[in-house]
This record gives C-alpha cells, structure tokens and sequence, in this order.
C-alpha cells in the first residue's frame, strides 16, 4: 500500500485525462472544488452510505463502492478518515489507482484521524455501541513518567498532588454500575484520566476491580510502561480502547516532545524510550491478535512544526505495526512552566458537536464535565464524589443546568471554555 507516499503533483501526472471518481471520507465540498478549479473530469462520487446512492450531490451522482468494478478510474478519497481502510476495499475491488487529497502535502497542516476497519472477531460480542454510551475518567493518579511540554494537564503543576485512594475508587465503581445519565448507560472507564495510570502505585488492583464490574476500559499513555506483562492484564480484564501518544518517530524530534526526562545523554534516552514504545505497541497488537480480542489499539500523533514532516513515514510505520487507527492531533503551545502560549487549532464554529459526556473525576473527588480542555475545565466543578455520590450529583439542579444549557447549542449560554472547545474539531480535515 503506496497511498499515503503519493503527492499532489504524482496525482496531477498520472490522472492524464482518465475519469475520477471521489470517494467520501468527509471534505467532499473542498475535494470537489479543488477538481473542478484544476479542470479534472469528476465521474461519480461514491460512498459506504447506502441510503445517498442514487442520490445527485454535487451535481453527480452517488454510487456504491462496486460501480468501480470493470471500469478504468483514478479513485480520489477525500480525507484520510478511513484511507486505509478504503484503500484496502478498493484493491479487493481490482482498483490500483488510488490517491488520498488528505495526504497531499498541502493538506498535513491540519488534525486528521485515520481509521481502519472496525475490529470485528466471530463469535465475540462488541463492548458497546459506539458513542451511544457515557464514560467516566478518574484521574486515579496526576504523576506521570514524562516531561511533555504539550501536556494539556500542565503535569509540572499537578505533580505532587495525591493519589486517589484505591477504596475511594472502587467506592465509586461500586456507585455508577448500572448508572444511567440522561438517557447514557456509563459502561466504560477511561481509567488513565488523561494522567499516566501506570504510575499510580496500585495500577494492577484498579484495572481488576474496574474489569470484575463489568466495565470496558478505555486507556491514554505515552507506553513506555506498556510493557508484555501490562498488556496482558489489560487485554484480560476488558480492554476497550487504548490510545498511545507518540511526538515524532526519529530520537530527534520524540526528544522534543516525550524523550527528555533529564538525562545528560538526550538523543540516546529518547531513542531507548521510543524503540521501546514501539516494541511495547507490536507487541500489544501481537497479544490482542493472539487472544481474539475485540480491544481497539490507535496512535496519537503530536502535530507541530518538528513532527509534520515525519508525518508520512510515521503513518507507514504505526500502519505496519497494525494498530487500528491514527490520529493527527495538533496540541496547545506551553512554555517550560506548562504555562499556555498557543491553543491548538480547530475548526469549530463555536459549538461543541456533541452534547459530551466524558465525566472526569479528579483524584480529590471534584467532578468535572470532561477531562478535555486546556487545563481551565478543571476550574468547572460540578460536585465532589467524595463527598456526595455521583449517582445522586447527577439529579442536583447544578448538575442537570450545566448540561442543560450545553444543549441549548448557544455559545452565549454555555460556560466559556466549553463554547469555545476545539474537541468538535479534533479530527477535522
């Protein structure tokens, strides 16, 4: 698979009057201008939604994957959502002539998400539903075992604060099994809460407790601790998802982001570490191929000016290791006292996406209404678990207004950091 190695001028070459046919990952109004402005000939649009086919968009008409089939055609994907995923489609199909306009050059400055297909093994029932569910992020621990500069929990500041006590949490599992909020079963747990779960002393003990209720475990970390051993317990005790974050693929430019924890010798600690990230990661997709397991494995990888022009060997790489996706993920500007420069960009219109539903809960018990944000979402409390259960902040007015008015879709009604949030345009293209 050579997709993601092709560039704007290859495709310009090599259509050489054939017909496009453009396949829609989202961006379509962009790709079909682009097109039309370069005078290209646009055959047909195609897409995985059968309820559009027949349908005239763009003044062309829409089709399935399988109009493709005897026919001579460039295929242009409009995004990298999916590429590979698609591109492996395609060449089931017969067709070789595959592009991706996400993947020009020109289009790398933007957060992207790549995804493959949907883990699916016979037999074994899916955790969840996609996102029709609520999750819950306890911030068991606020240590961590990197330096990374563009940590958006501002780790430098938060070091030191205690630990959450193992029976404090448990308490709390004990307390939203079965928990409905606004209409959302919480069945999962992002266990790490945007903080490193592998530091916390009795990491192994909250992962087997999480599990022995019944709850789907979702997971950030950096990996250097993922090791063989950790990834079993987690693939025993219902892994879900788990997403590692990785700045760059060379010494270089991960020293930059994750690979410098003060050592005399940078370079040659910050490849240890990345080699053994990368070990870490094969060797997790290697044991979860091995049990059958349905538990997603994707790579966040940090966009800046030192690791968009590693973009394209990274993809190859961490789409060789066989993880499940990628994604592209543009991160805020702190200095060295994690104090904020830049936030990151996004494409939002002001209005979160979504209604979220990503409960965080601090390591002191605060509740807050996500664990996203630059670091002033955990200004916004919204009760203590600690103090008073969850199962019963959830019926406060405080709790019910907050979402309330998050609803109202009105910038001007919502808190300010949540009307200005850049997660509704986190994986734009």
């Amino acid at each position: 698979m050579n997709l993601i190695y092709k560039e704007e001028n290859e495709f310009k070459n090599y259509v050489n009057n054939k017909p496009i046919v453009i396949y829609d990952t989202g961006n379509t109004d962009t790709v079909v201008s682009y097109l039309r402005e370069n005078g290209f000939l646009i055959s047909h649009i195609i897409c995985d939604d059968f309820w559009r086919w027949g349908k005239t968009e763009h003044s062309y008409t829409v089709k399935s994957s399988h109009s493709l089939k005897g026919g001579e055609y460039v295929v242009l994907i409009t995004s990298p959502y999916y590429a590979y995923a698609v591109e492996k489609e395609l060449l089931g199909l017969g067709i070789k002539d595959v592009f991706c306009y996400g993947f020009f050059d020109k289009n790398l400055n933007k957060t992207f998400k790549i995804g493959y297909n949907r883990r699916f093994v016979p037999g074994k029932a899916y955790p969840r539903a996609g996102n029709d569910n609520a999750y819950i992020a306890p911030s068991l621990t606020n240590n961590c075992n990197c330096r990374c500069p563009f940590c958006n929990v501002k780790y430098i500041k938060n070091n030191g604060y205690p630990d959450m006590p193992l029976e404090k949490y448990i308490a709390l599992l004990d307390d939203i099994k079965g928990l409905w909020v606004h209409g959302r079963l919480i069945d999962t747990i992002e266990l790490d809460g945007s903080r490193e779960l592998f530091v916390y002393p009795q990491y192994k003990e909250a992962i087997v407790e999480t599990a022995k209720r019944g709850f789907n475990i979702q997971l950030v970390t950096n990996g250097v601790l993922l090791s063989p051993e950790n990834s079993k317990l987690l693939l025993e005790n219902n892994l879900f998802v788990i997403i590692i974050s990785v700045g760059g693929i060379t010494a270089d430019v991960y020293a930059k982001h994750q690979g410098f924890n003060e050592t005399s010798d940078v370079i040659g600690s910050a490849e240890k570490q990345l080699q053994t990230v990368k070990k870490n990661v094969e060797e997790l997709v290697k044991l979860r191929n091995e049990q059958g397991s349905q538990a997603r494995i994707g790579i966040s990888y940090i966009l800046n000016e030192f690791t968009h022009p590693q973009l394209k060997d990274a993809s190859v790489f961490w789409q060789s290791t066989g993880v499940d996706f990628l994604w592209g993920n543009a991160m805020v500007k702190t200095d060295e006292h994690g104090e904020l420069l830049e936030e990151r960009p996004h494409s939002n219109s002001g209005v979160p996406s979504e209604i979220c539903f990503h409960l965080g809960v601090a390591s002191n018990g605060d509740l807050h209404p996500c664990y996203f944000g630059e670091g002033a979402i955990e200004n916004i409390v919204i009760g203590n678990v600690f103090e008073t259960s969850l199962s019963e902040i959830v019926k406060t007015p405080v709790f019910n207004k907050f979402y309330e008015r998050l609803s109202s879709r009105n910038p001007k009604n919502m808190h300010t950091v949540c009307a200005k949030c850049p997660s509704s345009g986190y994986t734009q293209c």
